[in-house]
């Protein structure tokens, strides 16, 4: 089990943000119990779901669309078929899952296309997150 100022610091996120996930009942994997006065502690599940919806919120998600998001990756990650990167056009939300970096953004760009007008043009604006890295990070957090 993890602190709540722990899984921030593994997630890239601050306290708050994490508060305001349970407080708007965000999470969709189950909480544990509390009792009043004593810190609440998150389990490996609620931290790895809480830093998924972190990093995708930074990109421009809803913290409710992050928390979809994140089930489906978690549900890859359980399957042991999370890839490394997820890369995606920021203004229409279509994306990939990458074993490795792109080496060639515009590349990547030319993938994901921007309706204009009557035809479609490569994406102007890309968000990637290193997936794999998240995970890392809260496997530490948890491997005492």
């Amino acid at each position: 089990m993890a602190t709540r100022q722990e899984v921030a610091d593994a997630a890239g996120c601050t306290p708050e943000f994490i508060s305001n996930c349970v407080n708007r009942n965000v999470l969709l994997t189950p909480l544990g119990e509390t009792t009043a006065g004593v810190a609440r502690d998150f389990s490996f599940d609620n931290a790895l779901e809480l830093a998924f919806i972190a990093a995708l919120v930074v990109i421009g998600y809803s913290p409710i669309d992050a928390a979809i998001k994140a089930a489906e990756w978690r549900a890859l990650e359980a399957e042991g078929e999370l890839l490394a990167f997820w890369a995606e056009n920021a203004r229409t939300r279509q994306g990939v899952l990458m074993s490795k970096a792109p080496k060639d953004l515009a590349a990547l760009a030319a993938t994901f296309q921007d309706r204009s007008g009557r035809h479609y043009e490569p994406a102007t604006a890309l968000a990637i997150i290193h997936v794999r890295e998240i995970v890392k990070r809260v496997e530490a957090l948890f491997a005492d």
